[in-house]
């Protein structure tokens, strides 16, 4: 495989070592385990344990046994990792991110979804609090049912994170508007998902608005938005280009103010239970 030049290796049931398989291909540039429920820290310590420098993505999402050891390995050996997707990773930690923090300074895209045990410590680390080198790289954070995190951790990341322009916090419960003002001061955030964060309101919209920035916005089943949130999008985010507001408190008269979003180009309004034919006209 090595001698016909490749570099991607998506791996589907791990039957043979790992390590077999990774050290054979010492230009690899992608690894994807997802969904390999039988990958351990140890196969991943065995695989990693020489330096991959080539290695600029790697897929762990529903890897469900692997721990911060791992991360603490990933840190040491892949050095320049962009992308890193950890989605349903449950057993990873704040010390994990730490770790993170610690080793994949060109890391750019991360993917921490369902990991329930990251809380806004760990947050911090990615942004380079305390011990922390930070991430500062970093374009790209999902933290999708991550329901230990707070508005804090949205502080942080505005300090933090100068590069990022995309954020992932749909099912975070716990993160309401005053989280969003510290969010839109973020100087290069261009899409937001709020889907399902209940302490989301109008207000935090119009936080957003701020910016001015924005392309992209979901705040679908966020039942304290309506249409004041659209108002304060045709005053601020003009440059709009997906809105997702589905199952919100929109009426007719809301619908009209979305014809002044000019650059719109995609619009999400299911379950909106109150918006009749006259608003679509």
């Amino acid at each position: 495989l090595s001698r016909r030049g490749v570099r991607k290796l998506q791996v589907l049931s791990l039957r043979r070592g790992l390590r077999d398989a990774v050290a054979s291909l010492p230009g690899l540039e992608s690894l994807s385990l997802s969904g390999c429920y039988s990958v351990t820290d140890a196969a991943l310590a065995s695989a990693f344990a020489a330096e991959l420098p080539a290695l600029r993505r790697l897929d762990l999402s529903l890897c469900k046994q692997v721990t911060d050891s791992s991360l603490g390995r990933i840190a040491q050996s892949l050095k320049n990792l962009e992308e890193l997707e950890l989605g349903g990773c449950s057993n990873v930690t704040d010390t994990g991110l730490l770790l993170i923090a610690w080793g994949l300074k060109k890391l750019k895209h991360l993917n921490l979804r369902s990991c329930w045990h990251v809380n806004d410590a760990g947050i911090a680390h990615l942004c380079g609090g305390g011990e922390a080198r930070g991430t500062p790289e970093l374009e790209y954070l999902g933290l999708q049912d991550c329901q230990r995190l707070t508005d804090e951790a949205l502080k942080h990341a505005a300090t933090g994170l100068p590069n990022l322009k995309s954020i992932n916090l749909s099912f975070c419960v716990a993160v309401t508007d005053a989280g969003l003002r510290h969010l839109a001061r973020l100087p290069n955030l261009e899409d937001v998902n709020l889907r399902a964060c209940d302490g989301v309101s109008d207000a935090g919209v119009a936080h957003l608005a701020e910016s001015g920035r924005l392309k992209a916005l979901d705040v679908s089943f966020c039942d304290k938005v309506g249409d004041e949130a659209l108002l304060h999008a045709t005053l601020g985010l003009s440059g709009l280009r997906s809105l997702s507001l589905s199952a919100c408190r929109l009426t007719d008269e809301g619908l009209e103010r979305v014809a002044r979003l000019s650059q719109l180009e995609t619009l999400n309004i299911g379950q909106c239970t109150r918006v009749t034919d006259r608003g679509l006209r």
